[in-house]
């Protein structure tokens, strides 16, 4: 849906990604994944795999991407759901790979 582009951002903000973080260590606490703490081991790379969609009312709030970040973040949603259209990876979705506003498709 091309009207969430707006709404769907990487996670570039401190506290987006302290939160982000914090989520998946009490995944990890609560279920044991292996995904989790995969995750967790390559935080430094994969904290840039994932989205987050944000509504315009909370966009200006410090846990969504900053404001400078938002066009070329925008730009790279858009490139992204252009080119997963192209082609499939069975890990993109697990690692977030995939644009949320492309309709989940990888």
């Amino acid at each position: 849906n091309a009207d969430n582009v707006r709404n769907v951002f990487r996670v570039t903000s401190t506290a987006g990604q302290e939160q982000l973080k914090t989520l998946i260590e009490k995944h990890l606490e609560r279920t044991g994944s292996t995904v989790a703490a995969s995750v967790l081991k390559d935080w430094d790379t994969a904290v840039g795999r994932f989205w987050q969609v944000a509504p315009p009312s909370t966009q200006g709030m410090d846990v969504v991407a900053v404001p400078e970040a938002v066009e070329s973040t925008q730009k790279s949603a858009m490139a992204m759901a252009a080119s997963a259209n192209k082609k499939s990876s069975p890990t993109a979705s697990r690692w977030g790979g995939s644009n949320p506003a492309s309709g989940g498709r990888p």
